[in-house]
Formats: C-alpha cells, structure tokens, sequence
C-alpha cells in the first residue's frame, strides 16, 4: 500500500501505525532514526520516496509509542508542524512550502 511496515537496525525495530489520510505533502516520517547521516538524508529521498500516508504514531522495540500530530496552514491545508510525543516531551518538525512552477 506504499506504507513502511517496520525497519530494522541492529537490535532495533521500529512498527508504524498510518492514517487513513493521504501523506499528499510527501512527508518523509517513518524512518530509522538511528542512520548515520540523519533525518535530512530521508527528507531528500536518499532511502527512497515517502510513505502513501501520514504516520500517526511508531514504537521502538517494547518501548511506549511515540505519537505524531500535524499542524496545517488554514488556506492551502499544507502541513506546517509535526509534533512527535515522546512520554510527554514533545519534537516539533516545521515545515515551509511553496510553488514550483515548470
């Protein structure tokens, strides 16, 4: 369905539970934190292109969960924040758009 089930590093693995709504902005959130170059090299498709939709909470291991809540612009819907829950500490993600024209 073009969604990360899970991903694997090390002793590490990760599940991801998806919205039904479409990840329209190509927001790359379901990732293996624990790469060496970061988030940045999946925000550029370096492993690949993003999941078909949003990621609404992943878990590491037993770990609790960690949940993510989006922010959009009132007028174009576009997703301005992404706020992951980490037991009560939050990491906030922005995000700036604007039109590409060909």
């Amino acid at each position: 369905n073009g969604n990360i089930k899970s991903a694997t590093r090390d002793s590490d693995v990760i599940a991801y539970t998806y919205a039904t709504e479409k990840n329209a902005g190509g927001i790359h959130n379901a990732l293996c934190e624990k790469t060496i170059l970061g988030r940045w090299a999946h925000e550029i498709g370096l492993f690949g292109k993003a999941g078909a939709n949003l990621v609404l909470s992943y878990q590491k291991n037993d770990n609790s969960p960690i949940t993510i809540t989006y922010e959009r612009d009132a007028k174009t819907g576009n997703i301005t924040k992404e706020i992951q829950n980490h037991g009560g500490e939050n990491e906030t993600y922005s995000y700036t758009w604007e039109v590409v024209e060909k």
